[in-house]
């Protein structure tokens, strides 16, 4: 069975798989499974951001093809005059995303070369599931707006 990536996923599929994915977080954050946690966390932080790129009508498949990218471009976005992202998805919130995701990086790939510290991880998935279900909140309101201007309904 290979992995095949969705390009035409409707957005009932769509929210269908977020819903799930949320409560595999959830899930996984109650049965102490951090590092799958971490992983849930990253993969949905970069979906929302690419959700408001895509909304804004700013996203780029090649310009915005990791997590970094996808924040300098909110950032970029907010630096505007008239920007209504950062209303919702402040420089802060972007900070705060970004300080995560280096942490988490770092964490990851140094798994088998540090002693293995499962508070500090389990630490990183607990920040990283309040700062999922903030941005998942403005995003939402975000996109909605985005919508009403663009008339859109991208995932």
């Amino acid at each position: 069975m290979g992995f095949e990536i969705m390009e035409n996923i409707t957005k009932l599929e769509k929210n269908f798989n977020y819903k799930v994915f949320m409560k595999r977080l959830s899930d996984s954050l109650y049965l102490g499974y951090y590092i799958e946690s971490i992983t849930l966390e990253y993969a949905i932080m970069e979906d929302r951001l690419m959700s408001v790129l895509k909304h804004s009508n700013n996203f780029s498949e090649s310009n915005h093809n990791t997590l970094h990218k996808k924040i300098i471009a909110l950032k970029a976005m907010n630096k505007k005059e008239n920007s209504i992202s950062k209303e919702y998805i402040s420089n802060d919130i972007l900070d705060l995303i970004n300080a995560w995701k280096i942490k988490r990086n770092k964490m990851v790939h140094n798994l088998m070369n540090n002693q293995f510290d499962f508070e500090e991880i389990k630490e990183m998935a607990i920040i990283g599931q309040e700062i999922v279900k903030v941005l998942n909140n403005k995003t939402t309101c975000l996109n909605r707006k985005f919508d009403k201007i663009y008339n859109l309904n991208a995932a």
